[in-house]
């Protein structure tokens, strides 16, 4: 990436390299829906499931999202590329999304949903699923 894509906003310094650390072991960051959905699994039926996020999430959060300008078309390609290829690696399960919407209950009373087909199953991440 160009060094002007580089800045981190939020903690108002250039990042020469992106560093990907782990919130949660700082001790702010709250629940995190891949850690929690095989959890969620085991007590309830998922009517409704909308997955998102992964990698795009570097390119446009708080910190370095405000780096790429709406009006460019190098960034908006950019950013579409990036989203395209993160559907992608979450539809085929290369990688799990890391943001959900759904709707969790007792028991089934309408017609099931799943966003692009990935179920809330296909969704857990691999490293967090109980044995």
């Amino acid at each position: 990436m160009p060094n002007s894509y580089k800045f981190n906003v939020l903690l108002n310094r250039f990042e020469e390299r992106y560093e990907n650390w782990d919130c949660i072991k700082e001790g702010f960051e709250g629940i995190r829906a891949q850690d929690v959905l095989s959890l969620i699994t085991e007590r309830f039926q998922c009517e409704k499931f909308i997955r998102f996020g992964n990698f795009i999430d570097i390119f446009v959060d708080r910190c370095f999202g405000h780096n790429f300008d709406i009006d460019l078309e190098w960034d908006r390609s950019l950013i579409d590329r990036v989203h395209m290829e993160d559907e992608a690696c979450i539809n085929v399960g290369t990688i799990s999304p890391t943001h959900m919407i759904g709707i969790f209950v007792n028991e089934l009373r309408v017609q099931l949903f799943y966003s692009s087909g990935v179920t809330h199953l296909n969704a857990i991440r691999k490293e967090s699923q109980h044995e």
